[in-house]
């Protein structure tokens, strides 16, 4: 993949706090006394180079945002972090969410409710692919079968077969 992210200082001062562990936007822009959106600039272009992963968190107070940690080590294998996170609030120890309601889905990509329902009526988005329905009866969207979605333009075969053998 083509390497579009310059490597400069603030690069690698991004790559050497996530090899301290995962950490927010905000979290890693404070370390470094930066604006938090020119970090998340510099935290996506990683992420298109395949430097940097990125996954779904949601903290104590409920808000969504994305925990950013290094490509080549997985997110539970790191120890918390030095930049003042007790061992009980680090992100480090919370599993990413996969599933998440319609609402949190909007908050996270924008898509309205509106949309993502005429998507599942369509029949665009296949039940145990893209969404599931839970215990309750609500939809919730799978995060991983979105993401196929949009890097495949369809869910993958065999997200399909196994929707349809359910």
């Amino acid at each position: 993949m083509a390497d579009i992210c310059p490597v400069d200082g603030t690069t690698t001062r991004i790559l050497q706090l996530l090899q301290e562990g995962p950490g927010l936007a905000g979290e890693l822009a404070a370390e470094l006394q930066l604006p938090s959106n020119r970090v998340s600039s510099y935290l996506h272009q990683l992420a298109q180079t395949g430097r940097v992963q990125r996954a779904p968190f949601h903290g104590p107070d409920e808000r969504p945002s994305f925990l950013w940690s290094l490509q080549a080590v997985p997110m539970s294998s790191h120890a918390p972090s030095a930049r003042g996170l007790s061992r009980a609030a680090s992100p480090a120890n919370l599993r990413p969410v996969r599933f998440v309601t319609l609402k949190q889905f909007e908050t996270l990509t924008g898509y309205t409710v509106d949309a993502v329902n005429s998507k599942i009526k369509r029949g665009d988005w296949l039940e145990g692919a893209v969404f599931h329905k839970a215990p309750d009866g609500r939809n919730l969207i799978d995060l991983e079968g979105y993401e196929e979605w949009v890097v495949q333009g369809k869910v993958a075969s065999g997200q399909f077969q196994k929707a349809a053998s359910r």
